[in-house]
């Protein structure tokens, strides 16, 4: 059976020593006797013609003798003056300071460079050194034609350090941007904790930012849950300021949940996420949330125990405060105005205007001062995400991942192994093997068939380089078949039917813990193929029906969470048939 495998330049010529070495049946260096080294020279192909050469004469042969020779015996002629006889074995001088001072370097046969090389660099005091370490300690034994080749393409693929260690020059693909244009647009959440828990209750915070106007809210909550976020956003966020047209965050199971995703199929909102570990695709409520922290540290000391006492204070400090990127504080971009603040009321300023505007007046006005305002920042956003990307793209080392490459998968900081230090556990895993690329920066990958599918960022990528050949056949057949799917969500009647949904049950009191979880049409459709969730339809909420937020009445008490799960019971509890007695036979 024909298989292709993926193979590169570098890999091609180790792994045809490894072969050599292999039919040839070599054995571990140590313990070998002069004698056999010499019998493995005589064997050799590239040195046996310099020792029948030395054997015969101490004159170097002509060129012409030489030239039918491969290029390491050619080598080897070319430092004749520097090779003699050492209990019949070849050896080199090696000079490291003057022409007095020499190591005797033994020729070494191919068939015991692969031994000597894993001794030098994997053996008990080979430590896993680099390039120049381990080449050093080799010099001063032994030499062979591409010696400094051979070394660096053995430390290059020795897998225990390729997944400790980072790349000389770390991965960074050029920075994808997101401009939007209108307030409501897009929104990002986050949730920054655990904290301290307060008096009362609460541990997180869950932050909400727009994308243009950079209004932010900032919400203590006393858990993570899904039914917890939800209910926030709807009745905090949706309800006061709208319905946005797409929602970022990061893949926290709360974000991810059926809970929320119904929430965002209720309301027609596009879901999307980043890739796994990769915070810097949600990186402006994350840099909000550094700013947070420093304003609740930098404000009182009680920030131990009350912070939550403390966050609208600081939310509204950095509302009132211009932004960088708009050039407008988020207050004027999202009211139009600037709000009062103590200094305004110690310090009595008058009113902007002289006379007192009417009604329409004053929509008037407000519009086109919001629209003025608007418009500048669009162009501000512009240049500012044009300056960033400028400045993020100059130490850009971006690779082109082709389908059917193996990669290693960046996991440092991702997981916690029972009973092992964290700081000796690898950084990398794999190898993995590419299925497909999703755009620019993401990419579908796969360890082997029957592993669960990871859609991941190009930064935490990097080449998997392999002393062996390995076979990619079922990558390249899984991509040619693969095809992104949409399932369709279930319909809300169905659902309803069932006993499964209860609506109502988002809107109860988040801040109470969500001890009611209720299960909503889902937004997306998740794929298992592409790891990814599909935006859907929302179309099949019938907000008439009550389906919507308005005209809703909260429920008494939490709702009935019921499970999907079909259980069945084990087959010892089957049905026994126990034959009937009659009182005749008693």
């Amino acid at each position: 059976m024909h298989h292709n495998v993926q193979t590169d330049g570098c890999t091609l010529k180790l792994t045809e020593k490894i072969y050599v070495a292999k039919t040839l049946d070599t054995t571990l260096f140590h313990g070998w006797t002069m004698g056999e080294l010499s019998q493995a020279q005589d064997a050799d192909v590239d040195i046996a013609p310099i020792r029948s050469w030395m054997k015969a004469s101490d004159k170097r042969p002509p060129w012409p003798v030489v030239s039918p020779c491969s290029p390491a015996t050619k080598t080897y002629w070319t430092q004749w003056k520097r090779l003699y006889f050492r209990d019949g074995v070849l050896v080199r001088r090696f000079y490291c300071l003057d022409d007095t001072q020499f190591y005797p370097q033994i020729v070494l046969p191919r068939k015991l460079q692969l031994d000597v090389m894993r001794q030098m660099h994997e053996g008990p005091v080979g430590g896993h050194f680099g390039v120049e370490r381990t080449l050093t300690r080799l010099r001063t034994r032994y030499y062979w034609y591409h010696m400094r080749e051979d070394v660096a393409l053995w430390c290059k693929t020795c897998t225990s350090c390729a997944s400790r260690a980072r790349p000389q020059k770390t991965p960074q693909a050029p920075m994808g941007t997101v401009q939007v244009g209108a307030p409501m647009e897009r929104i990002a959440l986050d949730i920054m904790g655990p904290l301290n828990e307060t008096e009362r209750g609460n541990r997180y915070v869950l932050v909400i930012q727009d994308y243009f106007t950079k209004w932010t809210e900032a919400f203590p909550i006393p858990n993570e849950r899904a039914v917890t976020v939800a209910g926030i956003v709807a009745s905090e966020w949706v309800c006061r300021y709208g319905i946005p047209q797409a929602l970022h965050s990061d893949q926290g199971r709360n974000f991810e949940s059926e809970v929320f995703q119904g929430m965002c199929s209720l309301f027609g909102i596009d879901k999307t996420h980043t890739t796994p570990f990769r915070p810097q695709s949600d990186g402006q409520v994350e840099r909000f949330n550094a700013t947070l922290q420093k304003i609740l540290a930098t404000t009182a000391a009680r920030c131990h125990w009350d912070w939550d006492l403390m966050i609208p204070y600081a939310v509204m400090a950095y509302r009132s405060t211009k932004h960088s990127a708009t050039g407008f504080s988020p207050n004027f971009m999202m009211l139009g105005r600037e709000v009062s603040e103590p200094v305004d009321l110690v310090a009595g300023l008058p009113p902007d205007s002289e006379h007192q505007l009417t009604a329409p007046e004053y929509v008037q006005q407000m519009r086109e001062r919001l629209e003025l305002a608007h418009q500048i920042a669009r162009e501000a956003l512009r240049d500012s995400v044009t300056r960033a990307k400028r400045q993020y793209d100059k130490n850009c080392c971006h690779t082109q991942y082709k389908i059917g490459d193996p990669v290693w998968y960046l996991i440092k900081g991702t997981r916690h192994v029972k009973n092992k230090v964290k700081k000796f556990l690898p950084s990398y895993e794999g190898p993995f093997f590419i299925l497909g690329q999703l755009d620019d920066l993401v990419y579908r990958i796969q360890k082997n068939p029957r592993s669960k599918v990871k859609v991941v960022h190009h930064d935490q990528l990097k080449h998997y380089r392999s002393r062996e050949p390995l076979d990619n056949v079922w990558v390249l057949e899984q991509s040619q078949h693969w095809e992104p799917t949409e399932v369709p969500p279930p319909t809300l009647e169905e659902d309803s039917a069932d006993g499964d949904l209860d609506l109502q049950g988002l809107f109860a009191d988040a801040t109470s813990g969500g001890a009611g979880c209720s299960l909503l049409p889902t937004s997306t459709a998740k794929d298992p193929n592409l790891g990814v969730f599909v935006p859907s339809s929302p179309s099949h909420v019938n907000h008439e029906d009550g389906g919507g937020v308005v005209g809703y009445s909260p429920p008494l008490g939490p709702p009935v969470r019921r499970s999907r799960r079909r259980r069945r019971a084990p087959d010892r509890f089957g049905t026994w048939i126990v034959p009937s007695r009659t009182m005749d036979s008693v």
